[in-house]
């Protein structure tokens, strides 16, 4: 098993790493590189402030080994992971929750660990794709709330809306409330009574900064949480779906320990508030991605 990578989700390292011990027995070639110079490693990327953030930081990390990194941006869940599984994208950052749902078909709600070790052990054997950890933070959805709002109600998780769900209303995409994520919400802490209040997502933290609404519902590393100084209330029941995000390598990246042991370093090392506060840089002050992810790499 590599180092620092999380037991549950090493499966397809620990076998890979069997292969490799095994071949190395007859293999007496001399140490390892320890650099990519020479390589042309390609990462895949989605088309949001955070894809393009993390795609920088693994653009530098490649660069700084001597690797020659190439970053496909704008793609869709299903176009790079099927880019992925063949080996014309090498690296991406993916989210559990979508991975789940999207490219396992599951629609049943399980735990974060489980979940985690699920999604490992089912892209290796099923694609050959590993899953080397996490990055340390996770994007899914989330209830915000003003810090007014918070005080006067007491609330510091989902449960706390329960008794005085009926005096509140949540704005939220009109797509959100349609989601199985919400139902399940309102289920488990009893929110049926709540106000129901559709706006396009680009104004919703803007509502909910200004009173037009009591609650929001946002994502969980969004930088307009801080730029408004919103309050995210805390789901004990896990009724939101867990989207860690994870270090996703190709079949024939995974077999290149090089390339595993640069990139190693940055598991476990985001927290949700760095990823929140690197977006809200992009989004609301104006730097690039690269400046954002410079910054994540020196905290």
């Amino acid at each position: 098993m590599v180092p620092g990578v999380l037991g549950p989700e090493a499966a397809g390292f620990s076998k890979l790493q069997e292969k490799e011990n095994e071949s190395e027995k007859s293999d007496s070639s001399g140490p390892l590189r320890t650099t990519l110079e020479g390589q042309v490693v390609r990462i895949g990327a989605k088309g949001f402030t955070e894809q393009f953030i993390l795609a920088e930081i693994l653009r530098e990390k490649i660069e700084d080994a001597g690797g020659t990194p190439e970053v496909l941006s704008n793609m869709g869940s299903t176009i790079v992971f099927n880019a992925l599984a063949k080996n014309t994208v090498d690296v991406y950052v993916g989210y559990t929750g979508t991975i789940w749902s999207t490219v396992l078909k599951e629609t049943d709600p399980i735990s974060r660990i489980a979940m985690r070790a699920a999604v490992a052990g089912r892209l290796y054997d099923e694609y050959g794709i590993v899953l080397a950890g996490a990055l340390g933070f996770e994007n899914t959805y989330a209830l915000v709330a003003r810090r007014q709002t918070v005080q006067r109600y007491g609330l510091r998780q989902i449960g706390n809306l329960t008794p005085v769900a009926k005096d509140l209303r949540i704005g939220g995409d009109p797509e959100f409330f349609g989601r199985p994520e919400w139902q399940r919400v309102r289920n488990l802490y009893a929110l049926s009574d709540i106000t129901e209040v559709g706006m396009d997502s680009t104004f919703m933290y803007q509502a909910v900064a200004d009173g037009q609404v009591d609650v929001a519902a946002g994502f969980s590393t969004d930088g307009r949480i801080e730029a408004f100084d919103l309050a995210v209330l805390n789901d004990p029941k896990e009724a939101f779906p867990p989207y860690d995000a994870v270090l996703l390598l190709s079949p024939r990246a995974a077999k290149n320990r090089d390339l595993v042991h640069v990139l190693e370093p940055l598991l476990n090392q985001i927290s949700v508030a760095a990823m929140r506060t690197a977006n809200r840089r992009v989004d609301e002050d104006g730097v690039t991605p690269r400046v954002a992810a410079d910054s994540l790499l020196n905290e």
